[in-house]
């Protein structure tokens, strides 16, 4: 089969994607216009080649079959990795020389020749607003994250189906940490467990695969993932080719270790595996059963106050809290479990406090640690840990865990409303 000049061009125009990714006031346009190759009509399209990723760079897939066309992918599909040698350098940042980067990989799996370098927007002065730094495979180097308003959230998006690390979009914590007061017993010490439920890629037949996958991200990481960029690099896997299960975690244990900054535990799971069929609510005293009246709808740590009964261990839960995404308004909905030993916490004021959230608007992670800090604050307990399972949105729930005692993190186990 083959096209005419004018459908070639119509074909080609159709799958034209402008990303504008803003960082620092710098407009970058990434031309995809490369992206048409895995759409040309093939009459013998050829099975992807098996791939093996590593942890530092890609590595290139193995060679087509002599009887494959120049193509290493059936047609919209790709297998992930290209040599290093033919593929041109990425960005370097501002501090680092030109050559102090590797090679990054061609996203498509097109001719790197064929594949443009990002060029800055006409829009943009290269002088007072300097691009965003990339890393080897295409990433937002951690060390220098992006603002909210830069992020992804609330934009119109094009769903990519073919693996871009640079769908990623790390966000800096030490904005939000820096209005936080606990002063010694730090917010950072914890985890934040992501379960992804949409997670699928082709295996090296084209066969599609499903899976779901928990992602453990340390609180100690200069970065949070901002979600909806988290969503979009999932979505870039579904017509890429991976050599097995190990190769999907391999890849996004290195991808999602250079966005958040710190080493990034990922675990996928089977269709059938317990993970997914395990439900359970979280433990404890339950808080909402309380008959009192509320008006306060914005955070006050000032609502929060000890009895005079002397000390308690106690572990109470609320299925009451919800917060709004800063940047859509969307609402946020959460159970949350406080586990605390010290002077015994007013109950009737505590779930005033966690309900006040009802109003604000906080990233989940950026919630949990100021709901720790507060109580660290005005209740000075001798340990405390804040545990939020949230609900999903887009195929994604999020899990912040902060404890003063350091112990093991608790296993992901979703509530019925997850």
């Amino acid at each position: 089969m083959k096209w005419d000049d004018a459908a070639l061009q119509h074909a080609v125009s159709a799958v034209t994607l402008a990303f504008r990714i803003m960082k620092n006031g710098a407009l970058i346009e990434y031309n995809a216009m490369s992206i048409a190759g895995p759409f040309m009509p093939s009459s013998n399209p050829p099975k992807p080649a098996p791939l093996s990723t590593s942890v530092t760079e890609p590595v290139p897939a193995s060679p087509a079959s002599s009887d494959a066309s120049s193509a290493s992918v059936p047609a919209s599909a790709s297998s992930i990795g290209a040599s290093p040698a033919s593929t041109p350098a990425s960005t370097p940042t501002r501090d680092a020389s030109p050559a102090s980067g590797p090679a990054s990989a061609s996203p498509t799996g097109a001719s790197p020749a064929s594949t443009p370098a990002p060029t800055p927007s006409r829009d943009a002065s290269p002088a007072s607003a300097p691009a965003p730094a990339l890393s080897g495979n295409g990433l937002h180097l951690a060390a220098d994250a992006g603002s909210i308003q830069a992020s992804p959230l609330g934009k119109p998006a094009a769903y990519i189906d073919q693996y871009s690390a640079a769908l990623l979009f790390p966000i800096g914590r030490a904005e939000n940490r820096a209005a936080l007061s606990s002063g010694t017993r730090r917010p950072d010490l914890g985890v934040d467990i992501w379960t992804a439920y949409e997670l699928s890629w082709l295996n090296t037949k084209g066969k599609p695969q499903v899976a779901t996958a928990t992602i453990t991200v340390p609180a100690d990481s200069p970065n949070i993932i901002e979600s909806k960029s988290f969503k979009l690099y999932l979505n870039s896997l579904n017509q890429s080719a991976l050599a097995d299960v190990d190769a999907v975690a391999t890849l996004m244990r290195r991808d999602l270790s250079a966005a958040a900054g710190r080493a990034v535990e990922v675990d996928i799971h089977a269709e059938d595996s317990p993970a997914n069929t395990s439900i359970a609510p979280l433990t404890g005293e339950l808080l909402d059963a309380q008959d009192i009246s509320f008006n306060q709808y914005v955070p006050d740590a000032a609502l929060l106050r000890c009895t005079e009964a002397g000390t308690a261990s106690e572990v109470l839960v609320s299925h009451l809290l919800k917060s709004n995404c800063p940047v859509t308004g969307q609402p946020d909905w959460a159970s949350v479990q406080i586990s605390y030993a010290g002077q015994q916490i007013d109950h009737a004021q505590l779930l005033r406090y966690i309900v006040s959230f009802r109003q604000h608007a906080g990233f989940h992670e950026h919630c949990v640690e100021r709901i720790f800090d507060d109580i660290m604050r005005m209740c000075h307990p001798e340990m405390l840990t804040v545990y939020a399972r949230y609900t999903r949105r887009g195929g994604l729930d999020i899990n912040p865990w902060r404890s003063t005692q350091g112990s093991e993190p608790p296993c992901n186990i979703r509530t019925a409303r997850q």
